[in-house]
């Protein structure tokens, strides 16, 4: 574990000298045979082994795809948009959620597009709105061949791209709307706005590009400046008695707020609120699924019935799971993923409101021989990429909602992805093998660097790690985010020592590397540790009720946090 301020140097960056000189990382295999329990020299008790710790942590689910009749309740936990299966000319929303009976959710909505609104010009007619399709279709391809065609190579993905025997649009519909704006006084009440929708959450910025004008760029890093492309207006030429776009700019409304947002304002959907789907008398997923839920089913976004906040409020039996990684670190230097490998993962487990908790015992995953340890599974490797591929393979069987940890998306998850890339050697398969942690088939794990500035915390580098169906909680993050905790270290032994009276293992990092070289006896020690550096996590989530407070603060769970929910109160007062 390594902690954003260890206790020995808490300035220690990375590939800064903690002491002595670098030596070069001598990491030979170990002569004596696996001694894990259950482990040996058979291998098909290996087998049984680990496939009865795996049957343990498994959700106890009655049914599979949801009931043949009657209603499936469930508590959505993320919402994500993306381009229908089965028409590119539409959006689906993916909700995913934890059913009542403790079995996942995954719902594929249609019958809601992204859009944007601009004022319709004095004398609009109805039958306009075909016109004006087609004329921004033009200036929507023109962007589009810029943004992705000359800098990226990437194929026209605008104006009528041909998707097997279909034809994409980028533009969905447009439709005459009554609406007010908030700004300035409307002495008349709602006025006409046109609803333009497209097929894609990223064509809304596009389109707002075109109504506002873009700069040219000549380089994909977008350094080298070439010009700029003045947006458009929109008039009504009454001598033709058509629409027509001139050079100009055009106000437009809710253009620059998230798509997700905007489906969820829509809607009336918040963050953890429980929904309910009535009278599915056949399961739609069972014969192709697309997730790795339990139930899954698709339907128009009309059949979704939200449940009143007031009525249900609790949280749903989330499973968490959080884990804790050990790094074979040369001395003197900080570990580095290209060349010092992984050798312990520690895994706690836990279900929010069940009983079935306790009987979850902790599972490390041990590079080399290790004893067995008193309330812990021990599952041994002699192949790091193995071991890795199991630790992807632990958080989809436990089917994880939540994923914390101490400082997981600065290290942990960019040095695990970091070293099966190096062990890969360019493999995509077992890339995409470790990367498959999603609830989507086909939807990978990334992790993208973030700058996050404010007036209180100043400026801060962040890492986002994106799991499609599964929210990301960093402990370290969501403690030193909080503007209440005024604490003088954040290390996860202060933290947990003033949060809980507890604290980690004793063992100085310094000791890792040689006890995980030494032998099985001392690996047992090092798992210890590691098991530990797991468990404090979410013993911080509990005591300090994490889930709950954004549960009842957030517009979406953990994933946007406060901010999320902020533009959400922003959004619904938009536009009347």
């Amino acid at each position: 574990m390594w902690d954003h301020e260890d206790e020995v140097d808490d300035n220690c960056e990375e590939g800064e000298e903690v002491e002595g000189e670098a030596e070069e990382a001598d990491y030979g295999e170990e002569d004596e045979a696996s001694q894990c329990k259950g482990g040996g020299d058979d291998k098909e008790r290996e087998e049984i082994y680990r496939d009865a710790v795996f049957e343990i942590i498994k959700p106890k689910i009655s049914s599979v795809c949801g009931d043949d009749e009657g209603t499936l309740r469930f508590m959505v936990i993320d919402v994500f948009l993306r381009p229908c299966a089965e028409d590119r000319n539409k959006c689906e929303a993916v909700l995913v959620g934890r059913g009542e009976d403790g079995g996942s959710v995954c719902i594929f909505a249609e019958g809601w597009q992204p859009y944007l609104y601009i004022q319709a010009p004095r004398g609009w007619k109805d039958g306009y709105n075909e016109v004006l399709r087609e004329l921004i279709e033009e200036k929507l391809q023109s962007r589009l061949q810029l943004r992705f065609g000359k800098a990226q190579q990437k194929p026209n993905r605008g104006y009528k791209k041909t998707y097997g025997q279909r034809e994409v649009s980028s533009i969905f519909a447009i439709t005459t709307v009554k609406r007010k704006s908030i700004f300035g006084y409307s002495p008349g009440g709602p006025s006409e706005f046109l609803k333009i929708e497209v097929a894609n959450p990223f064509l809304v910025r596009s389109l707002l590009d075109v109504f506002d004008g873009y700069e040219i760029f000549s380089d994909m890093d977008r350094k080298i400046k070439e010009g700029f492309m003045p947006g458009v207006c929109l008039l009504v030429d009454h001598y033709s008695d058509m629409p027509k776009l001139v050079d100009g700019k055009t106000k437009t409304f809710n253009s620059n707020l998230d798509s997700v947002i905007q489906f969820m304002a829509d809607v009336g959907l918040f963050g953890c609120q429980w929904c309910e789907i009535v009278n599915e008398k056949k399961p739609e997923g069972c014969g192709e699924k697309k997730s790795l839920c339990h139930h899954e089913k698709k339907i128009h976004i009309k059949d979704l019935i939200i449940m009143s906040i007031d009525e249900y409020n609790d949280l749903g039996p989330l499973r968490v799971l959080s884990f804790d990684i050990e790094a074979a670190g040369r001395k003197g230097v900080f570990p580095d993923a290209s060349i010092d490998p992984v050798i312990q993962i520690a895994l706690h487990f836990h279900v929010i409101g069940s009983d079935a908790s306790s009987s979850l015992q902790p599972i490390l995953l041990s590079l080399k021989s290790c004893d067995s340890i008193e309330g812990a599974s021990v599952i041994c490797f002699e192949n790091e990429l193995e071991m890795l591929n199991c630790f992807t393979d632990l958080v989809t069987t436990f089917d994880a909602d939540v994923i914390t940890g101490y400082n997981i998306c600065n290290f942990d998850f960019p040095y695990l992805l970091k070293r099966v890339e190096t062990l890969s050697q360019g493999n995509d398969f077992q890339q995409q093998q470790f990367k498959a942690m999603s609830r989507l088939e086909g939807c990978l794990m990334f992790i993208r660097e973030t700058v996050f500035q404010s007036a209180q915390t100043g400026k801060r580098k962040r890492v986002r790690v994106g799991i499609a169906g599964r929210v990301c909680l960093d402990m370290f993050t969501c403690i030193q985010n909080n503007q209440s905790f005024k604490l003088e270290k954040y290390s996860l032994n202060a933290v947990s020592e003033y949060f809980l009276g507890d604290k980690k293992v004793d063992l100085p990092f310094t000791q890792i590397t040689p006890m995980w070289e030494r032998d099985s006896a001392s690996r047992k020690e090092l798992g210890i540790y590691c098991l530990k550096d797991a468990q404090l996590p979410i013993d911080l989530m509990i005591t300090l009720d994490s889930l709950t407070q954004v549960h009842s603060l957030s517009g979406e769970i953990l994933n946007f946090g406060f901010k999320f929910n902020l533009q959400c109160l922003i959004f619904t007062e938009n536009l009347m």
